[in-house]
């Protein structure tokens, strides 16, 4: 991970690894239609069920495989980890939150960064807000 340097911060957050229900399964065989949801390309091509009567406002689709929808996105696992930043993670069947340590500053402004793991969340506190000791059961720690 790149070293990022913090001035004039107020207090930090974090969230540990949760599961997440906002990524929605759209099962194989499921026609879906879209609006202003963007479609993985690969997918949009393998799914397409247009027809000549279709309607040019909304595309139908027909999953060849499952799909899956988070934040008006719709494709494979990795295009909706890429799409969400990382901060959603699909492993054995399950989408989960990954941690994330969100940064506040004295001009109320934010910064959050997302790990791979609780360990590597609890060693970025360690080492990088070791000064930040006092815990409020918000999770929040204050200078």
């Amino acid at each position: 991970m790149a070293e990022i340097l913090f001035k004039d911060i107020s207090h930090i957050t974090f969230l540990k690894t949760r599961s997440c229900d906002e990524v929605e399964k759209i099962p194989q065989n499921t026609v879906y239609r879209t609006v202003f949801t963007e479609v993985e390309e690969s997918v949009a091509k393998e799914d397409d069920a247009e027809s000549f009567w279709s309607s040019s406002i909304e595309h139908k689709y027909k999953a060849k495989k499952d799909r899956w929808e988070y934040d008006n996105y719709i494709g494979t696992p990795e295009f909706i980890e890429e799409k969400s930043k990382h901060s959603v993670h699909f492993s054995d069947g399950n989408w989960l939150f990954m941690p994330e340590l969100v940064v506040h500053f004295l001009d109320q402004s934010t910064k959050t960064l997302y790990f791979t793991t609780d360990d590597e969340l609890d060693k970025y506190i360690r080492c990088n807000f070791s000064d930040f000791r006092l815990f409020n059961n918000k999770k929040q720690i204050r200078i």
